[in-house]
């Protein structure tokens, strides 16, 4: 891998104004979220991510206090892969995220935890879906 150049990650997206749209000016913490599903791409080589964010949103909406959504679940979808690297066994899917840039221009996301350890190179990364839930769990406990 190349060395890695860190910056604000929604930067890295093709579509940022997902993520303001519902964080605002500030990116949500990527350092303590729940893995909750990964898959191939149906229409080449892509990846698609599913993450469990606690970090609230500073100035909920109507809909997301009536619900009590006290998280948030985005699926981030990774498109033109030139790296794909994980090793993994069972066990906690709390990870931390790193999107970062590599000397080259291409997105890399690096997920570690106590289970997964995955590297992701690729051309483009975009948000598909950000959901409001109300979730029991809370990161760091098992």
């Amino acid at each position: 891998m190349s060395n890695p150049i860190p910056a604000q990650w929604r930067g890295f997206l093709e579509n940022p104004g997902a993520v303001k749209s519902v964080f605002g000016g500030v990116d949500p913490n990527l350092a303590a979220v729940r893995l909750m599903g990964m898959d191939a791409g149906e229409s080449g080589p892509g990846v698609r991510l599913k993450m469990a964010l606690t970090s609230p949103r500073t100035n909920p909406s109507v809909r997301w206090q009536r619900m009590s959504a006290n998280a948030v679940s985005i699926e981030l979808q990774c498109f033109g892969l030139e790296e794909l690297s994980v090793a993994m066994q069972p066990g906690d899917s709390t990870v931390s995220c790193e999107i970062t840039r590599d000397a080259a221009g291409h997105r890399m996301l690096r997920i570690v935890g106590p289970s997964i350890d995955l590297v992701i190179r690729c051309d483009s990364m975009r948000i598909n879906h950000i959901v409001p839930y109300t979730s029991e769990y809370s990161v760091g406990s098992a």
